[in-house]
């Protein structure tokens, strides 16, 4: 009875190995990756109190910003060793990044000028597993790091089990692979801080005080993104998922960030605009306490037919707390300020089969 139990088990064991999820580059063909990320953020409360009554700054220090980022990318394999991508060719077919940004009733749009954009990188990983990058085609950045930290495969491949997995199994995704599957890596390399459309906000060029050359005070969402810590967890929920008809297999990730934001640079005197907002400066050496909270849910589709990863859908929240308190002679003045916003993000993934040369 014993001997039989021990083979049921072990047959059993078998049956139910685990499967590898990771990306066969070995395969001739590109891939089509198109991503599109939308972040908005809103200020739910706004307050200033000198001596604890409150103060009118004009409507308030009321607003939003909305981001969004779009790419396409095609990544050829050029070379490739165990299925693993060693020399690639990626074409930023296109790239594109605005921030629209409203306070008081204005409202200021932003384009950012993508350098790489329409121009071919080399992607080579060396013996030592170490990657570098160089222009293939179009033209050099003024900014040689815009060529650092780029990565050979997939970004989405960050998400995937090192080991073979069953359904049900999770596994914790480490912090560097979070902002890599989420773009948050390479974000200013691709997209650099956006700049005025026409030098201002609505068409009109704004003086000493204003936001210029895409400098903002405020900020977007993505600069929390930037500097969170993250942590991650994936969970391989389905065998027999499936996407736009494509049986896949498909992973529920689970992304989160907390902790305390650090203190701006302080202006100099007369940065701010005249009357409307009080300015901080280094003399007035101010407490300035500020937290972050982000959660994000994911899901991500792979087809296990072609072996790679297909889709990612990734949505989620985020608050920012401020509050700073300055003290000048016997006046205390205190400001604080939420910020609450959405997050949204898609990665599609297409196999494109290679030209083979004629005869």
């Amino acid at each position: 009875m014993k001997h039989t139990t021990i083979l049921v088990l072990a047959g059993a064991g078998l049956f139910a190995a685990g499967q590898s999820l990771d990306t066969d580059y070995a395969q001739e063909r590109a891939f089509r990756i198109e991503t599109e990320t939308v972040i908005s953020m809103e200020t739910t409360h706004f307050e200033v109190e000198r001596d604890g009554e409150p103060m009118n700054f004009g409507g308030g220090g009321g607003g939003g910003t909305e981001e969004s980022m779009t790419s396409v990318v095609i990544d050829t394999v050029l070379e490739h060793e165990g299925g693993k991508p060693m020399r690639v060719q990626r074409v930023f077919e296109e790239l594109a990044a605005d921030l629209s940004m409203s306070m008081r009733g204005e409202t200021m749009d932003m384009e950012s000028d993508c350098p790489l954009s329409g121009c071919s990188l080399e992607i080579t990983v060396d013996e030592d597993g170490e990657t570098s990058a160089e222009i293939v085609d179009g033209d050099e950045p003024d900014d040689d790091t815009m060529l650092e930290g780029h990565h050979a495969a997939l970004a989405l491949d960050a998400l995937l089990p090192s080991e073979d997995v069953e359904e049900g199994d999770s596994w914790t995704l480490e912090p560097q692979a979070v902002r890599r599957a989420l773009g948050v890596d390479l974000r200013r390399k691709l997209f650099p801080r956006p700049r005025p459309e026409g030098g201002g906000g609505g068409g009109e060029e704004r003086g000493r005080g204003g936001r210029r050359g895409g400098r903002s005070r405020a900020g977007g969402g993505g600069s929390v993104f930037a500097l969170a810590e993250w942590e991650g967890e994936a969970t391989l929920s389905s065998m027999e998922d499936e996407y736009d008809d494509m049986p896949c297999a498909l992973i529920e990730l689970t992304f989160s960030a907390a902790g305390d934001m650090p203190e701006p640079e302080p202006r100099e005197r007369g940065e701010g605009r005249r009357g409307r907002m009080p300015v901080m400066t280094r003399a007035a050496a101010p407490l300035f306490e500020s937290e972050y909270e982000i959660e994000i849910k994911g899901r991500l589709y792979v087809s296990l037919e072609e072996n790679r990863p297909v889709a990612a859908e990734f949505e989620g929240s985020m608050l920012t707390d401020q509050r700073t308190e300055r003290e000048r002679g016997e006046s205390v003045m205190v400001m604080s300020m939420t910020r609450e916003g959405t997050y949204e993000r898609t990665v599609t993934v297409s196999a494109v089969a290679l030209e083979k040369d004629a005869d």
